[in-house]
């Protein structure tokens, strides 16, 4: 009974000027509106198509597959393994199973490395756009370790790791455009930025300044180049200290499913009964 492991993405669609733009609920309608041949989209080497998908819930619940020119072989415990016979025109396929959510702009989209990750799903969905449209899916940060690192009355350090590039306006707005300038001009790939003080004094940050960097950070994760955020401090004088990396607390779920013993496979329909128990637990304490 394997896991069927699922992350929360938000969905984003960057401005592109008076260039209309396609919602990502109108690209999954085109897709689905297409013959099963003209699904088939080739994003980053890799072909996807659009296999199956129905509404439920006021929800679009997909199952895409990946064809890979290259895969597995078979075996029995006493014999030597084989070759699955292929023809020329035939690849092997893995499943990931998506569920959106058109009223939170969540996507729930299956863990696979084999299969299709959010880069591939929000390219393969720009090609049923009018051009002009580019998707970005970007993790949904477990609002609870923000909630926690807010509390903190006080905070021996700070970590915040930053990538080299274009500076845009939320890493303005964070105050870590000017280290990228400065990581910049030495050739770096990245910069890390730490503040601390004496824990053994009894001393902190100023507790106001961080939950303001915390904001500014954490909602415009996707915004931003900040690619690390860590914090360590604590609620009340007697805890214990205590470090959080805000940015690594992905929002994720899993459940253990059955493998359907004739196609060895986890039924799309069983995933899809998944997505919707996980995002009906999620909004039961998410709102």
């Amino acid at each position: 009974m394997p896991d069927f492991r699922v992350n929360l993405f938000d969905v984003n669609l960057p401005d592109a000027g008076r260039f209309a733009q396609t919602p990502f609920r109108e690209a999954i309608e085109n897709a689905c509106g297409q013959p099963l041949a003209a699904r088939v989209k080739e994003v980053n080497g890799k072909r996807h198509r659009l296999e199956n998908y129905a509404e439920r819930e006021g929800c679009l619940l997909l199952n895409f597959i990946t064809g890979q020119y290259a895969g597995p072989g078979r075996t029995e415990f006493e014999v030597a393994s084989a070759p699955i016979g292929l023809g020329p025109n035939e690849s092997f396929t893995y499943d990931t199973a998506a569920l959106y959510d058109p009223e939170k702009s969540l996507v729930f989209l299956e863990s696979s490395v084999l299969g299709m990750r959010e880069g591939a799903l929000a390219g393969y969905l720009k090609e049923f756009t009018n051009g002009n449209t580019n998707y970005s899916l970007s993790y949904r940060i477990d609002p609870e370790a923000a909630a926690k690192a807010r509390r903190f009355q006080t905070i021996t350090s700070m970590i915040i790791r930053v990538s080299m590039g274009p500076a845009t306006e939320s890493d303005r707005r964070a105050g870590v455009d000017t280290q990228q300038v400065f990581g910049a001009g030495y050739g770096a790939d990245f910069i890390d930025i730490e503040m601390k003080v004496e824990p053994h004094r009894g001393r902190s940050l100023l507790p106001e300044p961080v939950r303001n960097a915390i904001d500014r950070i954490v909602n415009n994760f996707s915004d931003n180049h900040v690619t690390q955020f860590k914090l360590k401090g604590r609620e009340h004088n007697d805890d214990e200290m205590k470090l959080i990396d805000l940015l690594s607390h992905r929002e994720k779920r899993n459940r253990p499913l059955d493998v359907d013993p004739a196609t060895r496979k986890i039924p799309y329909e069983s995933r899809w009964e998944a997505l919707l128990e996980i995002r009906r637990e999620y909004l039961s304490y998410a709102g």
